[in-house]
């Protein structure tokens, strides 16, 4: 793994669609690229393995979410995770469902690497480090505020026609995590170089 480069791992929280995202940012040049993104479609898993889980429907799609990000964090090894906190918008049965997809994902996590940093944003300040409106509910508008930022760049293996709102939002979630570790880091790497 390159020593210069901090990674995040980023995730829009769902018990059914987890968007997904791989981003680093290099401490010297200050340059933030997606390098991976897509969603997990929580589902899919359960189809494909049907028979297999016995714990009931909650049960099973926390275990995919959690071996889908620990196997996600052997591979990546990253420094830090971040995430859309959850919060209660008027459906108590979805808030608890979020909830326990961020405990999920946490455990998961930990479990990896105990040292790693967890960032939380809400969705409005989400939207407002890209330049969305924080209550815009379009979520098309999240995929173009992201395509415009300056200074981020997407790995061109990703396929960004192909990408869902999840994986979109997962990218920014991911964006907001870049920023503030480079914010976190000015002063220490300005001085080293």
């Amino acid at each position: 793994m390159k020593t210069d480069h901090y990674r995040l791992i980023s995730i829009d929280p769902g018990s059914r669609n987890m968007g997904l995202a791989f981003t680093e940012v290099n401490l010297l040049t200050r340059e933030i690229t997606v390098v991976e993104a897509e969603t997990v479609v929580v589902d899919l898993f359960l189809r494909l393995h049907e028979g297999e889980y016995s714990f009931g429907e909650i049960i099973e799609r926390q275990l995919i979410i959690s071996g889908v990000l620990k196997s996600t964090c052997e591979r990546v090894e990253p420094h830090a995770f971040v995430a859309e906190d959850f919060y209660l918008a008027g459906n108590a049965t979805a808030y608890r469902s979020l909830a326990e997809c961020m405990l999920t994902a946490k455990n998961a996590v930990l479990q990896y690497n105990n040292n790693v940093k967890f960032l939380l944003y809400t969705a409005s300040n989400i939207k407002k480090k890209i330049g969305v409106s924080g209550t815009s509910g379009d979520k098309a508008a999240v995929k173009e505020a992201v395509l415009k930022l300056n200074n981020l760049s997407i790995s061109s293996d990703i396929d960004t026609d192909a990408l869902d709102q999840h994986a979109w939002d997962a990218i920014a979630v991911g964006y907001c995590g870049a920023l503030e570790i480079l914010e976190q880091t000015k002063d220490i790497i300005s001085r080293t170089v």
